[in-house]
């Protein structure tokens, strides 16, 4: 079942609001490509989860004070489907960070959130959207080449993809 678009909204959300969300839905990051990779490793013990959300709440705090940014939620009434990061670099919106809910995955919250940076990219007189994927994160791979997206450069563990606006 697709998502009805029209009742996602992009929210503007500060640093503090951002935060609180990471350290509050752990799970919704835990359970992204990135965050499945580790239990898929050393297994699911319950003493695994403390040893990762340390760090993660550590790494939360570099992340929010040193990324800068836009930083958005996705809505669907009350509840967050998606978190969308952006960032104007010379002529390039930057997607630093673009995360689906795993509940709201394959029904239409990333092509809202992409429509929406390139619509934000398009009133701001840039050139290009711009993100990185992982290598192995192919769901957002064929997402963001599903958008128009191509590769413009290639990292020994990512891809930079571009699309022009």
């Amino acid at each position: 079942m697709k998502v009805d678009t029209g009742s996602l909204r992009m929210e503007p959300i500060g640093k503090s609001e951002f935060l609180l969300f990471r350290f509050l839905e752990f799970r919704f990051f835990w359970r992204s490509p990135n965050g499945r990779a580790i239990p898929m490793l050393y297994g699911n013990p319950a003493w695994l989860e403390p040893l990762i959300v340390i760090p993660y709440m550590l790494a939360s705090l570099a992340h929010v004070r040193n990324i800068g940014g836009a930083k958005y939620f996705i809505r669907q009434g009350k509840e967050v489907a998606g978190i969308l990061i952006l960032k104007v670099r010379r002529d390039v919106l930057d997607v630093l960070t673009l995360g689906v809910s795993p509940v709201k995955r394959r029904l239409g919250v990333g092509i809202f959130a992409l429509a929406q940076a390139e619509g934000l990219a398009k009133r701001m007189g840039l050139r290009w959207l711009e993100l990185e994927v992982l290598k192995g994160n192919t769901p957002a791979q064929r997402l963001y080449w599903k958008f128009g997206f191509i590769t413009y450069a290639e990292r020994s563990m990512t891809l930079v993809l571009r699309k022009r606006v």
